[in-house]
This record gives structure tokens, sequence and C-alpha cells, in this order.
């Protein structure tokens, strides 16, 4: 696992976001090509890709991930309902819930390419398991049906 770079909370704050907005935001991190990369597909409604990965912070798991959006506004409505209900697992038991805090990253290709973009992080309070640990992680919404 990498580690995450810290960032400052309070140049989230003086850039106008709220306390609530910035409370759990730990730092950033820049995709790459090992981020897992999911398709939720909301059948005639478009698609969100989600690009996510874990990595160690002072022995403690951190998630860090993004979203980006295809498709009609109704899409993106689905697609922060589905954050909210998202969760990541470590063998089954939930490090995080509520993934409204990802962020949205933008492509103006028609290609899936987001390396280099920058997504937010947060630092869990699951220590991070042995180097020669047998773990698996999940990201999954506890919901399979949103209606509009």
């Amino acid at each position: 696992m990498k580690s995450v770079r810290n960032a400052l909370l309070a140049l989230g704050l003086l850039c106008g976001a709220t306390q609530a907005d910035a409370a759990g935001i730990s730092g950033t991190a820049t995709i790459d090509k090992n981020y897992a990369h999911s398709v939720w597909n909301w059948e005639k409604m478009g698609e969100t890709h989600i690009f996510w990965e874990i990595y160690n912070t002072d022995g403690y798991l951190t998630v860090c991930g993004g979203y980006a959006t295809r498709g009609p506004s109704a899409t993106m409505k689905f697609t922060r309902l589905a954050l909210r209900d998202s969760v990541v697992t470590m063998n089954g038991k939930a490090i995080t819930t509520n993934l409204d805090w990802f962020t949205r990253v933008v492509n103006s290709g028609k290609d899936l390419d987001f390396v280099g973009q920058q997504v937010n992080c947060k630092v869990t309070s699951t220590p991070t398991p042995a180097k020669d640990a047998d773990v698996e992680f999940e990201l999954r919404s506890r919901k399979d049906t949103y209606r509009g």
C-alpha cells in the first residue's frame, strides 16, 4: 500500500468548504493505473465510473476515490444516492460508509482515462493489516434499486 499525502483542512475551509464538508477528508491522492475501476449501469439513464484505492497512512487504512458520470442529470442524482448508501469492506467488515465525499472527476474526451486526476481520501479507524495478511477489499452499494 502507498502513503497518502495529508492536506490541511484549514485550506479547504478557507476555499469555501463548510466544516461538515471538510470534516472527514484527510488528504488527496492521484489516480494511477492501480486504482480499481467499477461501473454502475443505470440502464437507460447512463452510467457511473468509480475509481478507488486503499492506502496506508500512519498504520491506518485510507480510502481514496472519485467518480465520473455519463448520461442525463438523473445519472448524477442516482450516483449521489448510491454513494451515500455505499460501503468499503475489508474481508466483509465495513471500514467506511457513506462515500458521498468521493471526488467528481471529469474528462473532456470519450475515453475513460482519469489517470493523473486528484481525488479525496479519508483515513479510517481500521489498522492496516500485516503485509502478509490475506485481505480482500470491496466497494458496494447497500441497495440495488433507486427511483427518481
